[in-house]
């Protein structure tokens, strides 16, 4: 998935940060390519309007399921979260 793809469907980096509840600048710092774990977020969040292209992504696919990748996904956000008060 191309990031500006998204920025096409969304507008600005702050609607689309808003839509994840991310920063804008963490948008920014996107490369061209949208990560895999990004890309299946935002193709499940917008119901397939993005289509995922696993090919455009440069990290090797890793099957799991829906639950498994929400709970990894979790997972990362709250020890990331968590870092930042220490």
């Amino acid at each position: 998935m191309k990031k500006q793809n998204v920025l096409d469907l969304f507008g600005t980096n702050t609607a689309l940060a808003a839509f994840l509840g991310v920063t804008p600048q963490y948008i920014s710092r996107w490369p061209d390519n949208i990560p895999e774990y990004i890309a299946y977020e935002l193709h499940v969040r917008t119901d397939g309007v993005l289509k995922l292209d696993l090919a455009a992504t440069k990290q090797p696919y890793k099957r799991m399921d829906y639950e498994t990748f929400v709970q990894e996904y979790k997972s990362t956000k709250v020890s990331k979260s968590a870092q930042k008060l220490r």
